[in-house]
């Protein structure tokens, strides 16, 4: 029997207006998009543009950062995450996130795998070894880890680190996830591995991909925003299908953004 999560094809994200600033310094700018169900899109832009800013809105993670303050609507399903009958907890299982580098609990891999469903009380033992062997398998991780599960998941290599991550983001069958740059502290072999699992993910769950990789955006996402650096914070300049962002850019900042990568 396969996850629940094979059938599910993602909520809606949708963007309204939304600023951020941190401590009445701008990061963002008023941006508006909507990522449809299972779809992914890819944030791209200059250093300093707000793209972790914008990703840390649908799960309000930015609520756990000091002077930060945020406007406008973010909504998941339609329900606007900060209407304040929301949960949080069950917020952040339905819209999981993956960081930069990956953040492993101090403790054994099972365990890793184990504390998020009895945290959430998802089933028995039992049921939760289960889920959590399905969400290993879902991130090509089973294989390598099976006889190992009681070593200490911080024994892990940095790749498997970042997919044992994935996995337990997974586990909690999310409707949609936030990927902040997830392979910049990986090698090339890691990251690639990590987006394969990414890559089998797409169509199931919609994504939020924060890259600076044109490239990686053109393998994992179907419509790339291009994020920009202004005075009162990063403001979307371009929004578009992203085969046709990488080959035929329409703003002049898009155009310029992607021949500076091409360059690079």
């Amino acid at each position: 029997m396969g996850m629940a999560m094979a059938a599910v094809m993602g909520a809606r994200l949708e963007l309204r207006e939304v600023a951020v600033d941190y401590g009445g310094v701008p990061a963002v700018a008023g941006v508006t998009l909507a990522i449809e169900p299972g779809r992914t899109l890819a944030l791209v832009g200059p250093s300093g543009s707000g793209k972790s800013s914008v990703a840390q809105c649908p799960n309000r993670l930015i609520d756990l950062v000091a002077g930060a303050r945020v406007r406008g609507t973010v909504r998941v399903d339609g329900r606007d995450v900060r209407d304040p009958g929301v949960d949080v907890i069950e917020l952040r299982r339905q819209v999981g996130m993956l960081f930069q580098r990956p953040v492993v609990f101090p403790t054994t891999i099972a365990r890793n795998l184990d504390l998020p469903l009895r945290e959430h009380r998802l089933g028995d033992a039992a049921t939760r070894r289960a889920r959590a062997e399905q969400a290993l398998r879902a991130v090509g991780l089973w294989e390598e880890v099976a006889s190992r599960l009681e070593r200490p998941a911080a024994a892990l290599s940095g790749g498997q680190q970042q997919r044992l991550c994935l996995a337990r983001a997974l586990l909690l069958e999310p409707a949609v996830l936030l990927l902040d740059e997830p392979c910049s502290s990986l090698d090339p072999l890691a990251a690639a591995v990590v987006e394969e699992a990414l890559q089998q993910l797409r169509g199931k769950v919609t994504m939020l991909l924060v890259t600076h990789s044109l490239a990686q955006a053109g393998r994992l996402a179907d419509d790339v925003a291009l994020l920009w650096p202004t005075e009162r914070g990063g403001r979307l300049v371009e929004l578009q299908p992203a085969a046709e962002f990488l080959a035929r850019p329409r703003t002049p900042l898009a155009k310029a953004f992607v021949a500076g990568a091409a360059a690079g």
